[in-house]
Order: C-alpha cells, then sequence, then structure tokens
C-alpha cells in the first residue's frame, strides 16, 4: 500500500504539464478576446468617422471658398473695423448727450458761469438777474464788430443797481462771479428793441444797455474781428465759429449741431450692423470651410479602418481555431492530473483507515487489560497513566521527597523538601486542592469550546455527550466522579483520533508544498515575463534612439550647409507601471551664429531663422526614414511671413534637397509669391477662383519647361498623364 501510495503522489510532472497548458489555454483565449475587442472598436470607429463625415457635409453645404485662414483674416480685418466703428459711435452718442444738455441750458439761458449765478440769485433775492450773452441780440454782419468786444465778459451777469449788494452776498461762494450793475429795477422791464441801442446790437435786457453803451465807447475794432481796449492796453482776438452771444443763435447753432451729430450716430449704428452681419456671414462661412476640410481628411482614415477591419476579420478565425484546439489540450490534460490526484487521495484515504483501524484495536486491547488490573490499582494510577518517572519529570521532581517529621499525612509535603530536577524552571508545589481547581478550570474551558464546535459538528460520543450536559447544567460534583467520568470521555476520544489527526496534519503540510510549488512556479513565469518585458522596452528604446539619431544627423547636415550646426537632445523613458505610458522628450537645437553655441529651439530668433530652421527639420525627418527617395513632402503657404531674401533661401534650400535626395515638393503659395517660388520649381498648378456665387473654379492651369527651358502652359495630356 505505501509503494502504491508513493507511486501515486508521483503528479508534479503531470500537474506542471496541465498548468503550462492551461495557461497557454489563457494565452490565446486572452488574444481571441483581444482580437474581438479590437474588431469592435474599429467597427466603432468607422461608424463614428463615417457619421462625422456625413455631419461634415452637412455642415459644410457644397463649400468651395476660401481656407478657414483667409476666412479668419477676412473676420479680424471686419473685427477691427467693427471695433473702429464702436467707438466712433460711442463718442458720437457722448457728443449728442452733451449737444444736448448744453441746449436745454442754452434755451433756459443759463449755461456756463452765468447760469450757476442765476440759480444762485434765484435763492437768495428777489431781485431780477440775466445773463449779458443770453440777452444781447447781435446782427448777424456785427458779429465780426461785438463778439471780440463781449468775449471777456461771456459770463457775466445783470442786476440792477438796487439789487447789487443782495446780489454780491448771494453770490459769495462763487468766486471770480462778474456782476454788471444796471439801472434800478422797474417793475415791468422788458427787451429793448435796436431803438437805443448801440449799433450792431438787435437786441437786449434794459439791464445790459448802460454797459453795452460803456463797452461800445472803450473798445475799438478798427481791425475786425478783434478789438482793442485802449485804456487798460487789451487786445481781444475775434474770430469765433459759432455764435456767443443772443440765445436764439446759440440754440439755432446748437440745434444744427445736435442733428449732425445725432446723423452721424445713425450712420454709425448702420456700418456697426453691417459689420456685425458680415462677421456672422464669414463665421459661418468658416465653419462650412472647416466642416469641409474635416471632409476630406477623413476619407483616408476611413479607408485605413476598413483596410484594417477586414485584416482583423480575416486573422479572427485563425485565433480561434488555434485557442479551440489549447483549450482542449490543456482539458485533456487537467482531466489526467485529477484522475491521478483522485487516485492519490483514495490511496491516502484507505492507508488511513487501516491506521485508524489498526490504532482502534490497540486501544481496546489496552483498556481491557487496565479493568483486568483495575481493582488492584489506587486511586492515583487511576488517574494519572503514565510512570512514576514521568510523573516526577512531569512535576520538575528529582526525587520524592520525605514528609516533614511530625506533620500529617493532611498536611502534603513542604515545599522546601522539593528538589528540581532541572534548576532553570521553577518544580510544581502546588497543593491537592490547588491543583484540582486548575484542572477543573482547564476541563471547562475545554469542554465550552468543545460544545461550541459540536453545536454545528454534532456530539462525537455518547460519554462526550454526558460530560457535556453536566458541564452545561453546572451539576455538583463532590467525590469528583463526573470530573473524572468528563476527563476519561475527552481523552479517549482524543487518543482514538491522534493517528488520524497526525494525517490531516500531513495533508495540510502536503497542501501546503503544492501550493509553495505552484507559487514558485508562478514567479518563475513572472520573473521570465519581467525579463522579456525588459528585452522588449530595450529593444524599444533602441529603435527609437536610432530613428531620432539619423534624424539628429540629417538635420545636422541639412542646416550645415548655412554654415549653422544642429542636433536633437532627446531623453527616452519607458513605463515604470502597468499604467504608465512612453516619455520621448525631444529638444531640437542649431547655432543662431557661426561658432556659436547650440541654443534651444524656443530661444529668441528671428522669423527667417526659425522657418528655414523649421523646413530643415521636416526635410531631415523624411530624409531619415528608410527609402527616402520618391517620397513626398507637403507644404502649405510657402515663403508666407518672410521677406524676399529669406523667401528665396527657404526655396533654395528645399529645391536642392530634392533635387539630391529625389523627394518631390509639393507646396501652396499665394499669387503674390510666385515671382519668386516660381522658376524654382519644376511644375505649377495655378487654380482660379471665380466668386463665392461661382460653385466651380476656373479650369486649372498647368505649366512647366520646354526643351528650351523656357516656362510654357501645358496641354490636357501632360495634366492627365502620370508621371513616374
Amino acid at each position: 500500500m505505501q509503494g502504491q501510495l508513493a507511486k501515486a503522489r508521483d503528479i508534479g510532472q503531470l500537474q506542471h504539464t496541465a498548468r503550462s497548458l492551461q495557461l497557454l489555454s489563457d494565452e490565446r483565449q486572452r488574444e481571441v478576446e483581444e482580437a474581438n475587442e479590437k474588431l469592435g472598436q474599429l467597427r466603432g470607429d468607422l461608424k463614428r468617422a463615417q457619421k462625422d463625415q456625413r455631419e461634415a457635409r452637412r455642415q459644410a453645404e457644397g463649400y468651395a471658398g476660401p481656407s478657414p485662414a483667409e476666412l479668419a483674416d477676412h473676420v479680424s480685418d471686419h473685427e477691427a473695423r467693427q471695433l473702429q466703428v464702436n467707438v466712433e459711435l460711442l463718442l458720437a452718442k457722448d457728443r449728442v448727450i452733451a449737444l444736448e444738455g448744453e441746449l436745454a441750458e442754452a434755451r433756459e439761458g443759463r449755461a456756463g458761469q452765468a447760469g450757476a449765478v442765476l440759480r444762485a440769485l434765484e435763492g437768495a433775492t428777489s431781485h431780477r438777474g440775466v445773463g449779458l450773452m443770453a440777452t444781447t441780440r447781435l446782427h448777424p454782419h456785427a458779429r465780426s464788430q461785438w463778439e471780440a468786444r463781449l468775449a471777456p465778459w461771456r459770463e457775466s451777469v445783470c442786476v440792477a443797481s438796487d439789487a447789487l449788494e443782495d446780489a454780491t452776498r448771494a453770490v459769495s461762494d462763487l468766486p471770480g462771479t462778474l456782476l454788471i450793475c444796471g439801472p434800478e429795477s422797474e417793475p415791468e422791464a422788458a427787451d429793448l428793441g435796436a431803438d437805443g441801442l448801440p449799433e450792431g446790437i438787435l437786441g437786449a435786457d434794459r439791464l445790459a444797455v448802460p454797459f453795452l453803451h460803456a463797452l461800445a465807447d472803450a473798445a475799438e475794432v478798427k481791425n475786425p474781428p478783434h478789438a482793442w481796449l485802449s485804456g487798460l492796453g487789451v487786445r481781444v482776438i475775434g474770430g469765433f465759429q459759432k455764435p456767443i452771444a443772443g440765445q436764439e443763435d446759440i440754440c439755432t447753432h446748437l440745434e444744427e449741431q445736435l442733428d449732425q451729430a445725432r446723423s452721424q450716430c445713425t450712420a454709425l449704428e448702420t456700418a456697426a450692423s453691417l459689420h456685425h452681419r458680415r462677421i456672422a456671414e464669414l463665421r459661418r462661412d468658416i465653419k462650412r470651410a472647416e466642416a469641409q476640410e474635416l471632409v476630406q481628411q477623413l476619407v483616408p482614415k476611413i479607408r485605413d479602418l476598413e483596410g484594417t477591419l477586414a485584416q482583423q476579420n480575416a486573422a479572427l478565425p485563425g485565433l480561434r481555431a488555434s485557442a479551440k484546439e489549447a483549450s482542449e489540450t490543456a482539458y485533456e490534460a487537467q482531466t489526467a492530473f485529477r484522475t491521478a490526484k483522485e487516485r492519490a487521495h483514495k490511496l491516502e484515504g484507505e492507508l488511513r483507515k487501516l491506521k485508524d483501524d489498526r490504532a482502534q484495536a490497540t486501544r481496546r486491547k489496552d483498556k481491557l487489560e487496565e479493568l483486568r488490573r483495575g481493582p488492584s490499582v489506587d486511586r492515583a494510577r487511576m488517574i494519572w497513566t503514565g510512570s512514576a518517572e514521568e510523573a516526577l519529570e512531569e512535576l520538575n521532581w528529582n526525587c520524592l521527597p520525605e514528609d516533614e517529621p511530625g506533620a500529617e499525612p493532611a498536611d502534603g509535603i513542604s515545599s522546601y523538601a522539593v528538589v528540581p530536577r532541572d534548576t532553570e524552571h521553577p518544580p510544581e508545589v502546588r497543593t491537592c486542592a490547588d491543583l484540582r481547581s486548575e484542572s477543573r478550570s482547564r476541563l471547562a474551558a475545554a469542554l465550552t469550546r468543545l460544545a461550541a464546535d459540536t453545536a454545528t459538528t454534532g456530539v462525537a460520543t455518547v460519554d462526550i455527550a454526558e460530560a457535556l450536559r453536566h458541564h452545561e447544567a453546572h451539576t455538583d460534583d463532590p467525590h469528583d466522579t463526573i470530573f473524572r467520568a468528563s476527563l476519561t470521555a475527552l481523552k479517549t476520544w482524543l487518543d482514538e483520533y491522534e493517528e488520524r489527526d497526525a494525517g490531516a496534519r500531513e495533508q495540510v503540510e502536503m497542501k501546503r508544498r503544492e501550493r509553495e510549488d505552484e507559487q514558485t512556479y508562478l514567479q518563475d513565469l513572472v520573473e521570465e515575463s519581467r525579463q522579456a518585458l525588459a528585452e522588449t522596452q530595450e529593444s524599444i528604446k533602441e529603435r527609437v534612439h536610432g530613428a531620432l539619431e539619423r534624424i539628429s544627423n540629417q538635420l545636422n547636415l541639412l542646416h550645415s550647409k548655412e554654415g549653422y550646426a544642429a542636433d536633437l537632445v532627446y531623453n527616452i523613458s519607458a513605463p515604470e507601471s502597468a499604467e504608465g505610458q512612453w516619455i520621448c522628450h525631444v529638444v531640437p537645437r542649431w547655432q543662431r551664429n557661426p561658432g556659436g553655441s547650440l541654443l534651444s529651439y524656443d530661444a529668441p530668433t528671428n522669423t527667417a531663422q526659425e522657418k528655414l530652421f523649421s523646413i530643415h527639420l521636416v526635410l531631415a525627418a523624411l530624409l531619415a526614414a528608410p527609402d527616402a527617395r520618391g517620397r513626398v513632402l507637403i507644404l502649405d503657404e510657402l515663403g508666407d511671413s518672410l521677406g524676399a531674401e529669406h523667401r528665396r533661401e527657404v526655396i533654395a534650400a528645399l529645391r536642392d534637397a530634392a533635387r539630391e535626395h529625389g523627394i518631390t515638393v509639393l507646396a501652396t503659395c499665394q499669387d503674390g509669391l510666385m515671382a519668386d517660388v516660381g522658376p524654382m520649381c519644376g511644375q505649377v498648378l495655378q487654380f482660379r477662383y471665380y466668386s463665392k456665387s461661382d460653385p466651380l473654379n476656373r479650369p486649372t492651369a498647368m505649366y512647366g519647361f520646354d526643351a528650351n527651358q523656357r516656362r510654357v502652359k501645358l496641354t490636357l495630356d501632360d495634366l492627365v498623364t502620370s508621371r513616374s
């Protein structure tokens, strides 16, 4: 039986084979799942791309106008104009508000400083006051004679002579006020007509008449429109553009100015509205143009997705067949392993049963022998089943000590008479009562734990059931009868299953060894995968390093022709975890002057150098690729934002690189740059634009060189014939 069991347990190779095949099956199944997932992702990407293309076509509405960049320039131009118009409109509105306020004050005859004086007089005195300029009306032909005379007094207020003191007190808070003293107050005084007034004055309040006569005598106008006050030696400069005297004249002039300002506001509002509508139209066209560009961009993407989807569909049946074959092989290996394992378990069970039967027979034999010797054995022998020597060793006694002289038998042995066998540990010197109490406590604890287990597993024997019943009922036991019976039942049950428990420990150890073997195998597999991953990452880094080094060398080769060295400084970092990402940090550098240090691309430089370096960087990436000859480089807005000299340098560099390395450069440019670009191009395609209202452009014109290197217009055959 032992030989059969050892042979049955030798299933390590079967287990290893089953695990390996199961891992292979899982890997094949994972490949199928990844392929299905990728297939679903490709289908989703294709549907989204087709949906985006349909939506873009709907938004484009057949657009065939300028590019979004050109439209954006138009928008910027109109926005700048709109901003200027809005600024002018705000200024015009402010002027309207100011003119309206000035007109309102002029109609009341209370404009400027004179208006503040008149308001102060109204609240402080009952006497009447009038503004000099508001009450004085001039004949149109006399403006040049009188406006310079009146100008120094334009903020003056006329009051009656008997109200002068009251008026002075009323305006004491307005320093600089000019009060003109007129005749005494009369109840119903009115403005005077031309009779009795100085020449050129059409009308004035009676309070201002004396001052006007005095002013006419004091101020001479020998050189119109300037006035001369000989008594003061003062010359007043005339030539006012708008009336400064006469309320009606001032109001009429302000009304004309207000009408002009309102007309200007209306015109500016109309212009702002036109700019706003035009900007809205241009922005709609930008959206249409962007949608049209998106339609063109999605065409190759959809084509690539359809090709990749077809390849994935073609590869999926093979992956499924491989996964099915691996699964069947793994199932057969697992079946063989389980069969061998079940046979080993069956043999172990049979062997364990034989051992249990043998142990039970031995115990029964010993029990019968003990029963035969029972009547002659004392009480201690019935409780302690070991030998006397074992009892001394258990008590840590060297020998059985003698009783103290004169001591009663009930007093027991003195602790001083005990000699320990092991001096490192104290001997057992507790009394019989202490030991009995300790043994009862330990038995009670054991029965308590056993009662908790039997609640789910059931009671092992009838004797143990009886012991548990007395334990739970706390039955009195003055003669230790129940104690001894319970202890005997528990020991008998434990002895009966001692060998089985030893076998269970062996099974646990065997399971533990199996788990350790499995863990070791998985750790080895993980280590192999980790090493393979490190090798793969190193290979990727080497490939990226090689590609960037080739680009750096090509960049230096191209840029050194201009007398400036260049290179790429790069750092490649592999992901440190499954969630990490590859990081490739690349910094292009070039010399700003011969012999200078290499500076980063974002260091300040002029636009021409930056443009030329950008062209060289793109060319370097193209030329560093395998089989660069025959490739196509597409550039948009060639020579844009460059001066004439730098533009020629950039285009010449492109031409030389194309000729030297056998590449084709397809570039677009504005009509204004054709004078510089055209002579360096082998062929020119001219797209001619009608207008936005026309659905189609003019026919495309194509130009090349004849045998004499003269630029000629090519025919239709040249346009449609492919070139190798």
